[in-house]
């Protein structure tokens, strides 16, 4: 039994890594979120920067721009046969809020 014991020890001995190994992969990793970093902000510079005067030229045609609005029109619901709310309103005495 103590042989199988050894055994298992020497295999969980091989597959962990060695200090030296886990500092290559812990630079490799720093190394690769900096350049990451590096490329979002070197983006977000450019986007401001360079492309400022195109872009505010986009958004100023973008804000100025004329669409015209058609409303579908619909039949209209009272023809004049009931009073209108602010008729009966007036008959009644009551003011209307917004003025006359």
């Amino acid at each position: 039994m103590p042989c199988e014991v050894r055994k298992i020890k020497k295999i969980h001995a091989e597959e962990v890594p060695s200090a030296t190994l886990l500092r290559k992969r812990l630079f490799a990793l720093l190394l690769a979120s900096i350049f990451l970093f590096l490329a979002v902000f070197a983006r977000f510079f450019y986007v401001q920067v360079a492309w400022s005067g195109e872009l505010g030229y986009r958004a100023l045609d973008q804000w100025m721009r004329e669409i015209p609005v058609v409303a579908e029109l619909s039949a209209p619901n009272d023809l004049n046969i009931e009073e209108s709310s602010r008729q009966k309103a007036k008959k009644k005495g009551y003011r209307h809020k917004y003025g006359k």
